[in-house]
């Protein structure tokens, strides 16, 4: 079996679809004004010409063609977009000449319905306000509830905290008295002890005193009579 010839099918359809984009593009330059067709014409022949001059281009110049190359097929692309965008404008143009037509106006019926459907749609928006109002209300008035119901729960929780704080600083108060009651007895007790302890001292003191006192008078005493037996001797 002799192999099938797929590289003939792919240069017809390749063939066929160049075809139809030069058939397209001639239709679509046949509306183009003549100076954009003149300057389509001239890039075009710009591109042969540069194809042509890549037999004459060595490796010191690929460079610089390519360059050109790149230059003159975006400015050929620019050109393409720059027709459409014509085309466009002059299509909007003549749409909007004959929406401007008298033998175009709008008929007094349409208008009814169009402005019925106007009204239709402004009951419905203002319905659907009147809804979310009565919502808003309803929750401000569930809300407000709730905070009232909510005060006196408040309330006498702050009450309960009130009496037990009361209650613990009268405990606290009641503790400390105690403490210095039972502390007084032996303030009283340590002073009394501290007075009796000074005044054993300040005795002690008082009779060595004395001690001393009658030791220096019985030895003036003795010295005295024994000058006086000194004397009489």
């Amino acid at each position: 079996m002799p192999p099938v010839k797929k590289a003939a099918s792919r240069r017809r359809t390749a063939t066929r679809t160049t075809r139809r984009r030069t058939t397209t593009r001639k239709s679509s330059a046949a509306n183009d004004p003549a100076a954009l067709r003149r300057l389509n014409k001239q890039l075009d022949g710009a591109q042969d010409a540069l194809k042509a001059l890549r037999k004459n281009v060595g490796t010191g110049t690929r460079g610089v063609h390519k360059n050109v190359e790149k230059f003159v097929r975006d400015a050929r692309r620019d050109a393409g977009k720059l027709g459409t965008a014509l085309r466009r404008e002059a299509e909007q143009a003549q749409k909007r000449a004959a929406a401007a037509r008298p033998g175009n106006r709008t008929r007094p019926g349409t208008r009814r319905k169009a402005a019925g459907r106007s009204t239709t749609k402004r009951a419905a928006s203002s319905t659907r306000r009147k809804a979310a109002g009565r919502s808003t209300t309803k929750r401000a008035a569930s809300s407000t509830r709730r905070k009232a119901a909510a005060r006196p729960a408040a309330k006498r929780r702050t009450a309960t905290r009130g009496k037990a704080s009361g209650r613990s600083t009268t405990r606290r108060a009641a503790s400390s008295t105690r403490r210095k009651a039972a502390a007084r007895p032996a303030a009283r007790r340590r002073t009394a002890a501290r007075g009796k302890a000074s005044g054993r001292s300040t005795r002690g003191r008082a009779t060595s005193g004395t001690r001393r006192a009658s030791g220096r008078s019985t030895s003036r005493r003795t010295s005295s009579r024994a000058s006086g037996r000194a004397r009489r001797r």
